[in-house]
């Protein structure tokens, strides 16, 4: 999967934010009568996390050990909601790794790294 490409253009009127795998096709996309329009880019957006706090889940009675955000956990693989994992966090590895959490946390699996 490739990264999302935007392109911010300005004129005289307005100003947007488009998707664009070019320069050339973000001037198409934004159809502007004004010759005088100003592109800026290209950008990446910046991939956002959701990590869901969740009372109600149903366990798979799978787990595996991996990293998470500059932890070792264990991950204790949900049957709902579907692709997540209920995290335990075991030991930090890493001095600039996320501060554990007060909370239960359910992640998407896609953001853990698997420890063989």
């Amino acid at each position: 999967m490739s990264k999302q490409i935007f392109f911010v253009l300005v004129d005289k009127d307005c100003s947007k934010e488009i998707e664009a795998s070019t320069k050339k096709e973000a001037l198409i996309k934004f159809q502007s009568k004004d010759n005088n329009v100003i592109v800026y880019g290209p950008f990446y957006k910046k991939k956002v996390y959701e990590y869901r706090y969740l009372d109600n889940v149903i366990f798979s009675g799978k787990s595996i050990k991996c990293k998470f955000k500059g932890w070792i956990v264990n991950a204790f693989l949900l049957k709902d909601p579907e692709d997540h994992a209920y995290l335990l966090f075991s030991k930090k590895i890493d001095e600039n790794g996320w501060e554990e959490p007060k909370n239960k946390i359910v992640v998407d699996i896609s953001l853990l790294e698997k420890i063989c």
